[in-house]
C-alpha cells in the first residue's frame, strides 16, 4: 500500500511538472510571438510611412489585428502599384498628332537679293514622306536646301502621314529680300563763294545713315532721312551719304556741289 501511495505521489508530481513546463513554454511562445509581431509591425509602418508614438503607453502592445491591418494595407498598395515598365509606356492619340505641325525654318529671315538662304524642315510622328510647291524635299521627312531668292519668298512643306484618321500637316516660313535704296540731292548744286546749299536724303531698308563732307571733317548729320543746310562752302565739295542696310551691308551715294569764284 505504501508503495502505491509513493507511485501516486510521483505521478502527481510528474503531471505538475509537465503542466508547469507547458505553461512556461506557452508564456515564452507568446512573448516571442509578440516580439515578432512588434518587429513586423515596425518594419511595415516604416515602409508605409506611418508615424507611431514613442511613448510606452502607446507602444506597450501590438496586437495581431493591428499587424494584420498593416499587412492588408501593404498588400493593397503592392497590388495597386503598376509595374515599373508601365510608367514608361506612352500612347499617342490621333488628336495630338493632328496638332503637331512640322518644323520649317528659313535662315536668315532677311537677305539681299540673290543671297543664299537655308530652308530646314523636320516632320513629327507619323509622317513617312513630304511634298512641297516651293522646294525640292526629295520626299525626306528631315532635311535642308539652299535657295537664292531675288524677291520676298514663302516656302512650304507638307508632311504626309500614314496613320489612319490623322490628317497631313503643313508649315511655311518666309524670307524678306531687302531692296535697299538711298538717294541724296543738293539744292542748288552750284553756289557762290561762302554760301551754303540745302541737302535732302531719303532711304529704304536702311537702319542708320550719316552725311559727311570732304571739305569739313566736323560736318556730320545722322538719320535715315533728313533735310538740312550745309556748312559754308569756299571750294567745290562732295557730300557723301553712307547707310547701313537691314542686311548689314553698307551703301553709299555722293553728290558734288561746285563753288563760283
Amino acid at each position: 500500500m505504501r508503495t502505491i501511495n509513493l507511485q501516486l505521489k510521483a505521478l502527481v508530481l510528474l503531471l505538475v511538472f509537465i503542466l508547469g513546463y507547458t505553461v512556461v513554454e506557452r508564456v515564452d511562445t507568446v512573448i516571442v510571438a509578440d516580439s515578432v509581431q512588434r518587429a513586423t509591425a515596425s518594419v511595415i509602418s516604416d515602409f508605409l510611412g506611418i508615424i507611431t508614438n514613442s511613448s510606452e503607453s502607446d507602444t506597450e502592445t501590438v496586437t495581431e489585428s493591428t499587424t494584420g491591418e498593416l499587412i492588408d494595407e501593404l498588400g493593397s498598395i503592392l497590388i495597386n502599384t503598376p509595374a515599373p515598365l508601365a510608367t514608361i509606356v506612352t500612347t499617342t492619340s490621333s488628336s495630338n498628332l493632328n496638332e503637331r505641325t512640322p518644323t520649317l525654318i528659313c535662315l536668315p529671315e532677311i537677305v539681299g537679293a540673290n543671297e543664299t538662304v537655308i530652308v530646314m524642315w523636320a516632320c513629327r510622328d507619323g509622317a513617312y514622306t513630304t511634298t512641297s510647291d516651293t522646294i525640292d524635299t526629295a520626299g525626306e521627312t528631315i532635311g535642308s536646301v539652299r535657295m537664292q531668292p531675288s524677291a520676298n519668298a514663302t516656302y512650304d512643306i507638307t508632311c504626309v502621314n500614314d496613320i489612319t484618321d490623322v490628317a497631313d500637316t503643313a508649315a511655311t516660313c518666309s524670307i524678306d529680300v531687302a531692296q535697299p535704296s538711298i538717294a541724296i540731292i543738293a539744292t542748288p548744286d552750284r553756289v557762290d563763294y561762302n554760301e551754303s546749299t540745302s541737302l535732302s536724303w531719303r532711304t529704304t531698308d536702311a537702319t542708320a545713315c550719316a552725311v559727311t563732307s570732304d571739305t569739313d571733317s566736323s560736318f556730320e548729320r545722322r538719320g535715315v532721312a533728313g533735310d538740312i543746310s550745309s556748312h559754308s562752302l569756299t571750294r567745290d565739295t562732295t557730300f557723301t551719304l553712307t547707310c547701313e542696310t537691314i542686311t548689314g551691308l553698307l551703301e553709299k551715294k555722293e553728290i558734288e556741289v561746285s563753288v563760283r569764284n
